[in-house]
């Protein structure tokens, strides 16, 4: 039996959610044996649920000669906890590893062999000649990945090296703390010919020790050059040598969530509450020595906002802006951060008054929530644009709306009562959820705002500079970041939320009712990354399948517009802040083509 998996949440949740990573099976057990999924008491767990393996039968061994203590450790009730983790499906056992060679980084279960078949996969890495393993770092409370591969001779290790980082944190959103690249021969068996993880673990550590003998890593000295503290900061962060300036950090997957709250906190010693957000200034600005220089410069000239003067949550600035505004709108700008470029602030020949309260990283609950939010407050409304995401139609584990909003009581009033007691439970699980977030590299890598979190409390326009953005097109780097957070975005996004579906279909009632016209946009994407989507990723499933739903409540109020392409609506290719955002002329631009329609 072949299952589907999604290999990227087969350690971090109980039950197997399916994906396209294929497992095959070990088949059914043989007559006069049981095998069942346990939890670490003992008791049976249900299906395409993740436990230990064990197995009774009247062919087991009655236990180890003159080893007691093993016998009672592995057999006990008539059944042998084989150490080997696994699942059920459909009567059948799927087996996933040895339960001792997890990997456990901050909860989330990883399975070395997961991890050594794409370092494999890696053109320069020897096929099958790779081991991962968890080292314990008892300054962060867990353990982190790292990577052992023999390479064929010839290759530039410390690029190799960068490659295997790059593939784990795209594949499997893994973020190893060290990939060793070696040469062939290097990595020892057992005495069964097997690659032992735990030999080979205790060489790399034996040989860590030896070179760690030296001198200690000096602390950031708060008052010396800034290149010199930014290297001891990422030293610190890293707790290994610095790289080199221009070396990537994030992208490569040697700067991951803790080493970066470390880092966080080292640059905080000299810069304190001025020092920003990544979330709020982008990832790609912590990504090298020389990337964080360059924005704690402008740090130091006030050229950029900081952390008390931005908040920790963009909405909450929108709420606020859009709660106090003295102006009456007729038109509602609502969507995710891809709509933040639709100027609220309109030529006055215009004659419209209109407001942009898109939020970032907005699921459709969460902007049917701000809709009600705005039109509660505004009766002059008439027209309403909503940008849509097809990532925002995404399922969500637990909640249909974005964390943060716990802290929002006013938005989540508006849901469905079964909805808004989930994100009740949520409780402390929610704030480390938003937490989570924050520093989640596989959805916020790709954003490269030189666009700030920053508005007009008038119209809910963004402020700030467009020094990040280069006029003449994106650079390769922006575009190969971004197509790596998509490639992980849509790895297991198989279906669109019906939850969320529903929740648009309100959007449009409501809209209806208030007698209010509704447009419904699908927003542009870059052609590098369309085309990149296009071909390996389930966005053309998914955009077809939103399109779908809406087409159905297209009616005098309500209509739907499928601008994924600036051509269709006459805007200019290269006009984007990323690939996935559009910069200000487009934003105009998109604006005039829907009020035109």
């Amino acid at each position: 039996m072949l299952a589907s998996v999604d290999a990227t949440r087969l350690g971090s949740e109980p039950s197997v959610v399916p994906g396209p990573t294929p497992l095959v099976s070990s088949g059914r057990a043989i007559a006069g044996v049981t095998v069942r999924i346990a939890d670490e008491s003992g008791r049976s767990l249900a299906e395409s649920t993740v436990g230990e393996i064990r197995v009774a039968s009247s062919m087991l061994t009655a236990g180890y000669l003159e080893n007691p203590e093993a016998t009672s450790a592995a057999l006990g009730g008539g059944e042998l906890r084989t150490g080997d983790i696994g699942f059920m499906q459909d009567g059948e056992l799927f087996v996933l590893g040895r339960a001792d060679d997890m990997i456990i980084v901050a909860g989330r279960n990883l399975l070395p062999q997961d991890l050594e078949a794409v370092v494999d996969s890696v053109p320069g890495v020897v096929p099958g000649r790779s081991v991962a393993f968890g080292v314990d770092d008892d300054k962060d409370g867990t353990s982190h990945v790292v990577v052992v591969a023999e390479t064929i001779a010839g290759e530039d290790r410390p690029a190799l090296a960068r490659w295997i980082s790059s593939e784990l944190l795209a594949q499997l959103d893994v973020a190893p703390r060290a990939v060793h690249a070696v040469d062939r021969g290097w990595l020892l068996k057992s005495t069964s010919g097997k690659i032992s993880r735990r030999l080979n673990r205790q060489r790399y550590l034996s040989e860590l020790a030896a070179r760690a003998s030296g001198p200690a890593r000096a602390e950031p000295a708060a008052d010396g050059s800034l290149v010199a503290f930014v290297r001891a900061a990422v030293t610190v962060a890293l707790d290994r040598d610095c790289p080199d300036d221009d070396d990537s950090l994030i992208l490569s997957g040697q700067l991951d969530s803790l080493a970066l709250t470390r880092l966080l906190l080292a640059l905080g010693e000299r810069f304190g509450d001025r020092l920003p957000l990544p979330n709020v200034v982008g990832f790609h600005r912590f990504d090298s020595v020389d990337a964080i220089c360059r924005l704690l410069e402008e740090v130091e000239q006030g050229a950029i906002a900081s952390s008390r003067q931005t908040g920790a949550s963009p909405r909450g600035d929108k709420l606020a802006s859009f709660a106090g505004a003295t102006g009456r709108f007729d038109l509602l700008i609502l969507g995710s951060s891809t709509a933040y470029t639709i100027p609220g602030k309109l030529e006055a020949a215009a004659g419209i008054s209109a407001f942009n309260l898109a939020i970032d990283m907005a699921m459709i609950a969460d902007i049917y929530c701000v809709m009600r939010f705005a039109l509660d407050r505004q009766d002059r409304v008439r027209r309403i644009i909503v940008g849509l995401d097809v990532f925002a139609f995404r399922p969500k584990d637990v909640t249909v709306i974005d964390p943060r909003s716990i802290g929002f009581p006013d938005l989540v009033k508006y849901l469905a009562p079964d909805d808004r007691a989930a994100l009740a439970a949520l409780g402390e699980a929610g704030e480390r959820e938003f937490q989570r977030l924050r520093i989640n590299l596989q959805r916020l890598i790709g954003w490269n705002p030189g666009l700030r979190y920053s508005f007009d409390g008038e119209h809910g326009d963004l402020i700030g500079d467009d020094a990040g953005v280069q006029p003449s097109g994106l650079r390769p780097d922006v575009i190969e970041q971004n197509r790596h957070a998509m490639a992980v975005a849509y790895g297991g996004f198989d279906r669109i939320c019906p939850k969320q579906s529903e929740y648009l279909r309100d959007m449009a009632r409501v809209a209806t009712a208030a007698a209010i016209r509704i447009d419904f946009v699908i927003m542009p994407i870059h052609r590098a990354l369309g085309d990149f989507l296009a071909e390996k990723t389930t966005y053309p499933a998914r955009k077809a399948e939103v399109l779908d739903l809406i087409r159905p409540l297209v009616s005098e109020t309500v209509r739907l517009h499928d601008l994924s392409t600036p051509a269709a609506f006459g805007g200019d290719e290269e006009d984007f802040s990323d690939t996935y955002h559009l910069d200000r002329q487009n934003g105009a631009r998109l604006l005039r083509y829907v009020l035109a329609r």
